[in-house]
């Protein structure tokens, strides 16, 4: 759980060019005095035709939760899940990681404003609720605060091997190629804390 940032592929522009006919006055002019000296040059090849793109309804998404007393203590579960699908609504995941963790209060980062709450967090992976046929899942140790960032939005703050930074921000929203909306989630009600970041069924193509 040391990267826990992704993108999607970038949309590539494609296209075909269009030719209008142009119209050509003929001219008379007259025969030439001789022969032609080379033969004309042979037309040019074709141009390749692109491939088409291919299409996909993607699952990349984070989402946890857990019961938090502020300087006290700190009860979660977290979940990456994975997968490519051909239509939306198929719900089949590729990958599905899920982890439970406790945590133990700690000194908050400098950036987090208003800093509610920060934790070191020791997080088992739950192999029995997962979806991991390569064996990917593992124990992770990390760090989470809350509180909001420079703008003032709620923002949860990230620290893994090396320094601590913004991990999600409350309202960050990204649109697919059918114009659906997928939005960044962060709330604290003072006892529940959840976070949601990434897309369910996101179309586009690659």
């Amino acid at each position: 759980m040391n990267a826990k940032f992704w993108s999607l592929a970038t949309v590539l522009a494609m296209g075909t060019a269009c030719l209008d006919d142009e119209k050509i006055e003929e001219e008379e002019v007259s025969e030439p005095t001789s022969e032609p000296t080379s033969e004309p040059s042979e037309p040019a090849a074709e141009p390749a035709e692109e491939p088409e793109p291919t299409y996909a309804y993607i699952t990349q998404n984070w989402t946890g939760s857990a019961t938090v007393v502020p300087g006290a203590s700190y009860e979660g579960t977290e979940t990456l899940s994975l997968g490519v699908n051909p239509t939306a609504g198929t719900g089949s995941l590729d990958l599905k990681l899920v982890w439970n963790g406790v945590g133990a209060p700690i000194e908050a980062p400098a950036d987090c404003q208003d800093c509610v709450f920060a934790f070191d967090l020791n997080y088992t992976f739950d192999a029995a609720a997962s979806i991991d046929p390569n064996g990917e899942g593992s124990d992770a140790s990390f760090s989470y605060a809350f509180g909001s960032d420079v703008d003032g939005a709620n923002t949860l703050f990230y620290k893994g091997d090396g320094e601590w930074g913004p991990f999600l921000t409350d309202g960050t929203e990204e649109t697919d190629l059918n114009g659906d909306a997928f939005t960044t989630s962060v709330s604290f009600d003072g006892t529940n804390f959840t976070y949601d970041q990434g897309f369910v069924d996101f179309y586009y193509y690659y």
